[in-house]
Parts: structure tokens; C-alpha cells; sequence
């Protein structure tokens, strides 16, 4: 597939930079550069469950909720699903036994749990999903369903779909660079859902994507008014403040409790704007990645803000 026939509401720079989440050269010259390591920590939470834990009841403390994002691989077969499967259980089961379920949910990206296997991938990983979900009641947390590639959407909310009425508490995600979120929230807008929208981090074809980031914008506005209408419980993810000050707009035209709806952001990034949301009595949850198989999702930052690039090429260079 050529760049003209791929579209990044953010230019082709960002779709060459996600490519190189592909790149088994980019990979190994990146995670094996102290320097970009050291870089890598600016948006990786934790290496492992317990260092998560303390960052919660750190953000506890100010008055921060989280959602913890196990990073690992897409599952290419059966044991590095079951892998993931066992992996995710160990998060909702730790955050149990420490008494943070109220305070913390885990994202799941369903292409870990075996979604991409063949034809029996989205069967299996809806019953891997399941499972984390059992678990996550019976330890007093949420799960929320990250989107993945748009050729994914479909199999993520059916999966959505079988377990909501289990798991009424189930959250899902809605990318507003896809033409058919409007529909999907129109949808999602009629149920009692978590629904967390964000404007999406992967390349798609032209007829599926849209082309610029005035449109992108303006279809996340439209989504979000729909899900600020609705039945649901959005859970607004962005770090653009003219998006912040819309949503709160449409909140309040919409009857909408400051408990109402939650903004979502990343770890790392401007959290001066994270105190300054639970300042003013919003709800506000970090995202924070966990592990360190660190390289793909430090890939999509960059590529979401090529700004990021320049510090990794400089600790590249370097080579410290």
C-alpha cells in the first residue's frame, strides 16, 4: 500500500514513523540505545505490576484515577495468547489484593489475546476477554477494550457486544479518524457503556479514514455529542485543550455532572493539565503503560506527536 493510499490525520510523516513499529532493524537500534531507553521512560509507566501499583497509589493521592495498559505483543499462536491471557489476570488480580480496583481499570488490546489467529482468533479472544473480565469483578475493577486497527473494528464490538450484558461495565473505544464512528457512537449512545473516545493512532486506507486533522477534530466534536447525549458514561481522551473546553460544553448542555464523564490522558504528558482537571472537580484518569516490551507503543507516540521524535533521535545519535 502506497502513502497516497493510506491517510494519518496527522501526515504521511506519521504513517513512515508507525511503520517503523514494524521494522525488526528500527527496533533493535532503539531498545538496545541507553539514551533511548532512558526516553522510552517519559511515556512508559512501569516494568512491572508492582511499580504500577505505586504509581496508582501515588495518583491516588492527588486525586488521579488510572487505567493500566499491559504492553505486549500481538499474539501470532495460541501460547503467546494464553501468555497475554495469563498476563492480564495477574494485573486485575494484583490491583484486587491491593485494594485498587475502585481506583484503577486495565485496557485490553484483544490482537494480544489471539484476536489475529486465523479464523477461530475472535472467538478465542473474546473467551480469553471473558475471563480477564470474571476476574476483574471478582476483584472490584473494570476492563476497558482498546481499538486497534480498523480492520479489527468490527470483531472488537462484537467481542464488546457478547460480554456487555455480563459485564455491564465493560468499556470500548471509539477512534474518531474512522468514517463510521459517527454511526458507532450513535449506537454505542443508546446503551448504559463506558465509551472512551479518542482520535486513533494507526494508519488506515483513504475509504475508511479521514484525510485531515480539521476533520478529525470535527468528527471527534460530533461523536462526542452524541455520547454526552446518551446513556452512557464517556470517557474522553485527549490532551487538546480546545477539545477539553468543548466537552465541557457539551457536558453542561447535556445536564452532565462533573461525575458524569471522565477525561483520559496520557502518562507523561502534560500533567500539569491533569491537576488542573481534578483542580476544578473533574474526573481524570492516567493512562499508564506497563512492561518492557516498551518499543511499538513508544512508536504511536511519536508518530501521534512528531515533536517526540526529536529527543529519540538526538539519544539515537548519541548513542549514550
Amino acid at each position: 500500500m502506497t502513502d497516497d493510499e493510506l491517510t494519518r490525520p496527522y501526515g504521511r510523516l506519521n504513517a513512515r514513523l508507525l511503520r517503523l513499529g514494524d521494522s525488526e532493524r528500527a527496533h533493535r537500534l532503539v531498545t538496545q540505545t541507553p539514551a533511548a531507553r532512558d526516553v522510552a521512560r517519559r511515556f512508559i509507566a512501569a516494568e512491572d505490576v508492582d511499580e504500577a501499583l505505586d504509581l496508582v497509589r501515588r495518583d491516588q493521592a492527588k486525586g488521579l484515577m488510572a487505567t493500566l495498559e499491559p504492553l505486549l505483543p500481538v499474539a501470532r499462536d495460541r501460547e503467546q495468547a494464553a501468555i497475554a491471557r495469563r498476563t492480564h489476570l495477574e494485573m486485575v488480580r494484583a490491583l484486587g489484593a491491593a485494594g485498587l480496583g475502585p481506583l484503577a481499570e486495565v485496557t485490553v488490546k484483544l490482537s494480544t489475546l489471539g484476536q489475529r489467529i486465523g479464523r477461530d482468533g475472535a472467538a478465542l479472544s473474546t473467551t480469553h476477554l471473558a475471563e480477564v473480565c470474571a476476574a476483574a469483578r471478582n476483584a472490584g475493577t473494570q476492563v476497558s477494550l482498546d481499538l486497534e486497527e480498523h480492520s479489527t473494528t468490527d470483531a472488537t464490538f462484537a467481542a464488546f457486544t457478547a460480554l456487555h450484558q455480563d459485564f455491564p461495565w465493560l468499556g470500548v473505544t471509539v477512534q474518531s479518524q474512522l468514517r463510521r464512528s459517527l454511526a458507532d457512537s450513535r449506537w454505542l449512545a443508546t446503551m448504559p457503556a463506558r465509551v472512551r473516545l479518542c482520535k486513533g493512532g494507526y494508519t488506515a486506507p483513504r475509504r475508511v479514514s479521514v484525510d485531515n486533522q480539521e476533520g478529525v477534530d470535527a468528527n471527534f466534536v460530533a461523536c462526542m455529542d452524541l455520547l454526552m447525549a446518551g446513556k452512557g458514561y464517556p470517557m474522553i481522551a485527549t490532551h487538546d485543550p480546545r477539545l477539553v473546553s468543548i466537552a465541557d460544553e457539551q457536558a453542561r448542555a447535556h445536564g452532565r455532572s462533573l461525575d458524569g464523564y471522565e477525561f483520559q490522558m496520557y502518562y507523561g504528558v502534560r500533567p500539569w493539565e491533569h491537576r488542573r482537571l481534578v483542580d476544578t472537580g473533574h474526573r481524570v484518569r492516567v493512562h499508564l503503560p506497563v512492561g518492557r516490551d516498551w518499543y511499538g507503543y513508544l512508536v504511536r507516540r511519536v508518530a501521534e506527536r512528531p515533536a517526540n521524535v526529536m529527543p529519540l533521535l538526538r539519544a539515537l545519535v548519541t548513542r549514550r
